[in-house]
């Protein structure tokens, strides 16, 4: 097994490294590492838009506003 394909390695790393530099050191894609770390469940889940919101906001801001800057919490995948 490769060491990146572990948990406790990838848990190690992950406090001094972002996981694109991980991919980088061992030559391998960075999906490779995401893929991994969603296995050991150690990503965040994204927070989907509720369709109220979407709603809200298109009615509101349009579809070409820049929402970015009013939520800059929030990601607009799955918004449009």
């Amino acid at each position: 097994m490769k060491s990146y394909e572990s948990k406790e390695f990838l848990i190690a790393r992950l406090k001094t490294k972002k996981y694109f530099e991980i991919a980088k050191e061992f030559g391998i894609s960075k999906t490779t590492i995401q893929r991994n770390l969603n296995k050991f469940g150690l990503t965040k889940r994204r927070r989907k838009w509720p369709k109220k919101e979407i709603t809200l906001l298109k009615k509101t801001y349009g579809v070409e506003r820049k929402l970015k800057c009013l939520f800059p919490s929030r990601t607009t995948i799955g918004l449009y």
